[in-house]
């Protein structure tokens, strides 16, 4: 069951100036500075994502805060020419809102929740991330200090070495970031040399499948800002990314059977493309499944054969694609386990061009790997 164990929010009364309340969940305080520092780091780079293309922006953020987490002796707001200001009193009407819910997962890992007013993000987004830093920094803690500087660098680590908007350095970044907040200098010296030795073992996103999701966000770009379709192509997008890498990574014995799903890590555009439309699929059909999300459908009028068009004509669907894609909606709520035993065949025969060696195990293998991706993927970029 995940559990809300801390959340910061900042409430911007003009252009320049906020305030910021922090909080710890009752039964968790006497870990508040490693859950602040968890709460910044996972909330600077979920910012960073949300900037998206904007280069020169997240360029500027990340200098700021690198240089600001080893000088926090001086106020963040040292480093602009504008009058930043972060406000002691809580404002009362507040132009903008930014909140960020740091959530442990059932598997005890924590998971940022982000959410903001709309409008002028290209502002706000970067500044409350520098609010949030400045409100810690005068705690006047050397021991957050020195989390919040590890967490930072472990951040900055992936960032110098890949594209900082991709879904890939999003779920790398977070990932370093938590790592080294806890560790002092020598340690991280140690953890990078073992992040160059393991790096060949690490999985990679393939060219075909990056080549997919880079058109997801393309197409979601082609939206008008705030539009549900603009949201709903960047949730195909982490969906798919999420399903990728829960999938291509099990290579493990169950009940004496070899289970091997690495051979997606070789994928090229085609076989992606078909990856994608199998991922894309079940996150519809599971969508549609519940009434309330129909209902809300309805409410945006947005029809579900729209919201069906747009996808298969996003991914190319054939007119055996389409005729398919119906046939398993219908089997999805009817005839579940057959959809499953069908799902894991065009996984083999269109994507890793095999046999099904154990086909029953591992199709049900799959429709959970999947339902996984559906919440924690596509689901949870609805939420962030």
């Amino acid at each position: 069951m995940d559990r809300l164990i801390a959340k910061a929010d900042i409430d911007f009364r003009d252009k320049l100036s906020a305030s910021v309340k922090c909080s710890i969940s009752k039964g968790y305080e006497r870990n508040s500075l490693l859950l602040f520092s968890q709460l910044f780091v996972t909330y600077y780079t979920k910012m960073i994502f949300n900037l998206g293309n904007a280069q020169q922006l997240v360029q500027n953020l990340r200098s700021v805060v690198n240089v600001s987490v080893n000088n926090l002796d001086k106020s963040v707001f040292n480093y602009f020419e504008s009058d930043f200001m972060l406000i002691d009193k809580p404002v009362l009407n507040p132009i903008k809102t930014y909140s960020g819910e740091l959530i442990e997962d059932s598997n005890g890992c924590p998971i940022i929740i982000t959410s903001n007013s709309m409008g002028d993000e290209d502002h706000f987004a970067p500044l409350s991330v520098l609010m949030l830093l400045e409100f810690l920094r005068k705690m006047e803690s050397n021991e957050l200090n020195e989390m919040l500087a590890n967490g930072v660098y472990g951040a900055e680590e992936v960032y110098m070495t890949g594209d900082f908007s991709s879904l890939q350095s999003l779920h790398e970044a977070t990932k370093r970031a938590l790592q080294y907040l806890e560790l002092p200098a020598e340690k991280i010296n140690e953890l990078k040399a073992e992040k160059e030795e393991n790096n060949n073992k690490q999985v990679k996103i393939p060219f075909g499948l990056n080549s997919v999701l880079m058109h997801f966000r393309k197409v979601a770009d082609s939206f008008p800002e705030n539009d549900f379709f603009r949201d709903f192509f960047r949730a195909l997008e982490y969906g798919c990314f999420t399903a990728f890498t829960i999938i291509s990574e099990l290579n493990e014995e169950f009940n004496g059977n070899q289970i091997d799903f690495t051979p997606l890590q070789n994928m090229n555009v085609e076989e992606a493309v078909e990856f994608c439309k199998l991922c894309s699929s079940f996150f519809l059909y599971k969508l549609l499944q519940n009434e309330d999300n129909i209902k809300f459908l309805a409410d945006l009028k947005i029809s579900v054969e729209r919201m069906e068009n747009y996808v298969h004509r996003s991914l190319g669907f054939s007119r055996q694609d389409v005729r398919r894609y119906q046939r398993h909606k219908e089997m999805f709520s009817e005839e579940p386990q057959e959809y499953t035993l069908e799902l894991y065949d065009d996984l083999n025969s269109l994507v890793l061009e095999r046999t099904a060696d154990n086909r029953l195990m591992e199709a049900s293998l799959l429709s959970q790997m999947l339902s996984f991706a559906y919440t924690k993927g596509f689901m949870n970029y609805f939420n962030m």
